[in-house]
């Protein structure tokens, strides 16, 4: 099933358009500093209200337009196989790591090696989060067990900033990927 959460009325009547089930949001839990967890335990008390059950949730937030639905099935796939409370989407950044102490950077690395040398740093990509439903009702998304997908770069932008939407756009216009 999905669900739009949202207080927007233009958003509201798209996702209705769409046959999307909508999850109208109260005001408080629509502020720029929401963070995910009460709007998600929001969300799933309203459907259970109504008296339906879920394993997990899934948030997908409209902030990664490129996410590929191969990355969500295989979410679902590790979550449903076992002893995983959250699945979380991850990417691998083949960059060096410092640690700025004053004026000075410490590396964290030992020895400087050719990007196709180094193993990756994996970074949270904020495309896909799978929790189970008592974690959501705690208003948590993190439980004790994390498994994670291992998402392409195309699939891990996420528009945060002025600078990702020129990313986005950029992606767009050479045609690296069809909306």
């Amino acid at each position: 099933m999905t669900v739009v959460s949202t207080e927007d009325r233009e958003i509201v009547d798209v996702a209705r358009s769409f046959g999307v089930r909508v999850i109208e949001r109260p005001v408080e839990l629509a502020g720029d500093d929401t963070k995910s967890e009460p709007v998600l335990t929001h969300a799933l008390g309203v459907l259970e209200g109504g008296g339906e059950k879920f394993d997990g949730v899934m948030l997908l937030s409209p902030t990664n337009p490129f996410r590929d639905p191969r990355y969500l099935k295989e979410a679902v796939r590790i979550f449903s196989a076992g002893d995983i409370d959250t699945v979380v989407g991850l990417v691998p950044i083949y960059k060096y790591q410092y640690r700025p102490e004053g004026i000075s950077a410490i590396p964290l690395w030992q020895e400087r090696k050719n990007r196709q040398e180094r193993d990756p740093v994996w970074l949270e990509n904020g495309a896909l989060y799978l929790s189970r439903s008592p974690l959501v009702r705690e208003g948590k998304i993190f439980g004790e067990s994390i498994g994670y997908v291992a998402m392409d770069e195309l699939s891990s932008i996420n528009i945060d900033s002025p600078t990702d939407w020129l990313h986005v756009e950029a992606v767009v216009n050479t045609g690296m990927f069809k909306i």
